[in-house]
């Protein structure tokens, strides 16, 4: 598994395994900011926000946090052309977003731009952003990689574990993951490095978690999930 599938998996995971979308964010940033390396984040639901949704931040001073509670509304709305697209900001432009979303004078720092899309309209931002330097090419097509999962597991992560009827532990949702793909026991245990005894007594305790008999149960479960959240 390469780099980015890797990240990919561990999107997806979080979303089966975590059963609070602020939960969910603070996971994808700790993992984003080291799959493209950055000093500071900031994941935010697109206005209008709901009463209850806070931002994510990370590398942010306390001051700025409560700026961008109060700021977020007016300085990030939804349809402005630049915030639409994943994009990569050079120090002084970056500076300046970040300035304007926190309202604390920015020091010039590249941002990495990411909207989160579902059916044409902006759900939220992602914000990554460094002083040491420039995103490259590689990093932007990286995020572009990234934003549509992250987009459906975002928008997904309260729905999942209830569809499944139960959060599932990280090795469930791994195997969950290899079911619907069609993966036998054996394959499942040559992928995650342990016995088909062992896979089988993992698979009987998921079938008693999430409440079916069978295997074919099961994936039949797995697929109306999967159906259910790509529609």
């Amino acid at each position: 598994m390469d780099h980015d599938d890797a990240v990919l998996s561990q999107i997806a995971t979080l979303a089966l395994t975590l059963g609070a979308r602020r939960e969910f964010r603070q996971a994808v940033v700790v993992r984003l900011m080291a799959a493209i390396p950055s000093e500071l984040a900031i994941f935010h639901t697109a206005p209008p926000v709901p009463p209850a949704s806070e931002p994510v931040t990370a590398g942010l001073s306390g001051p700025a946090i409560r700026r961008l509670r109060i700021r977020w509304a007016t300085a990030a709305p939804d349809g402005v052309a630049e915030w639409v697209r994943t994009q990569a900001l050079p120090g002084e432009t970056g500076a300046r977003l970040l300035a304007r979303v926190t309202g604390t004078v920015q020091a010039p720092c590249s941002v990495l731009l990411v909207p989160l899309l579902r059916r044409g309209q902006v759900r939220a931002w992602l914000l990554l952003g460094r002083r040491s330097a420039e995103f490259s090419e590689r990093e932007l097509e990286r995020a572009e990689l990234l934003a549509p999962v992250l987009s459906l597991a975002d928008e997904h992560v309260l729905e999942l574990p209830e569809a499944m009827g139960a959060a599932l532990s990280a090795r469930e949702a791994e195997i969950f993951e290899y079911l619907c793909r069609g993966f036998r026991n054996g394959d499942i245990a040559a992928a995650l490095g342990t016995s088909r005894h062992t896979v089988r007594n993992q698979l009987a305790r998921l079938y008693r978690k999430v409440g079916v008999c069978t295997r074919s149960e099961l994936v039949g479960l797995a697929s109306s999930v999967v159906r259910r959240a790509t529609h």
